[in-house]
C-alpha cells in the first residue's frame, strides 16, 4: 500500500507536466489571468486525473467501456476545443495586466479542464498502462484503499501545479510585454497544433479504417 501511494504521487507529479495541451492551457491561464486562475484550471485537470486513476485501480468497467465506445466522437470534440482555444489566443492580443475574475470565471475554468480530461479516452488508457507497468493493479484494492491511492495521484499533480503557478507568477513580474505576448502566442500555437493532430488522426481512422464508434 505504501509503495503504491508513493508511486502514484510521483506519477501524478510527472503527468502534470505542462508539455501536453491541457498543461499548456493551465500555463496560458496563469500567464494571462493570474496564478489563481491557472491553479483552478489545474485543479479541474487533477480531479479528473484522480477519478480515472480510481477507475483504473478499482475497475469501474461501465464508465471505462462508455468512454471507449464514444472514443472518436469525444476526441473530435476535444480536438475542436483545442483548435478554437488556440485560435482565440493567437488572434487576441493578451493584456499585460491581470483581469478581475469572478467566482463564475474560476468555476468555468475548473469545469472546462475537468470535462476535457474526464471525457478524454486516453486518460484512462494512460493510467491503466502505467499502473500495470508499476504493478499498482497487481493487488485488488477495496473501494476505500482505491480512493486513497487515487488521492495520491491528485496530491502529486496539485503539488506540481501549486509550485509552477507561483513560479510563473513571479517570473511574469520581471518580463516585458513583448516577451509576455510571445510566450502567450507560443502556448496558443502549441494547443492548436495538438488539436489539429488529434483531429487528423481521428479523421484518418474514420475515412480509412472505418472506426466511428
Amino acid at each position: 500500500m505504501e509503495r503504491a501511494l508513493i508511486t502514484c504521487f510521483f506519477l501524478g507529479f510527472i503527468l502534470a507536466s505542462p508539455l501536453g495541451p491541457m498543461g499548456q492551457i493551465c500555463l496560458k491561464r496563469t500567464l494571462t489571468q493570474g496564478p489563481t486562475s491557472g491553479f483552478t484550471s489545474a485543479l479541474g485537470m487533477s480531479c479528473a486525473d484522480a477519478f480515472w486513476a480510481f477507475v483504473a485501480i478499482h475497475g469501474l468497467t461501465t464508465v471505462s467501456h462508455w468512454i471507449e465506445q464514444e472514443k472518436i466522437i469525444l476526441e473530435i470534440a476535444i480536438a475542436l476545443f483545442f483548435i478554437l482555444y488556440g485560435l482565440h489566443g493567437i488572434f487576441n492580443t493578451p493584456d499585460i495586466s491581470y483581469p478581475r475574475l469572478q467566482n463564475k470565471d474560476r468555476a468555468a475554468g475548473f469545469l472546462s479542464t475537468f470535462l476535457v480530461v474526464f471525457l478524454n479516452p486516453s486518460t484512462f488508457v494512460a493510467f491503466a498502462i502505467l499502473f500495470t507497468i508499476f504493478g499498482i493493479t497487481e493487488n485488488r484494492y477495496g473501494f476505500f484503499n482505491s480512493v486513497i491511492i487515487a488521492s495520491s495521484v491528485f496530491a502529486g499533480s496539485i503539488v506540481f501545479w501549486l509550485s509552477l503557478t507561483q513560479i510563473l507568477h513571479r517570473v511574469r513580474k520581471i518580463i516585458n510585454e513583448s516577451i509576455y505576448g510571445t510566450m502567450s502566442r507560443i502556448s496558443s500555437y502549441v494547443i492548436m497544433v495538438f488539436g489539429i493532430i488529434i483531429l487528423i488522426i481521428d479523421l484518418y481512422d474514420i475515412l480509412f479504417k472505418g472506426r466511428f464508434m
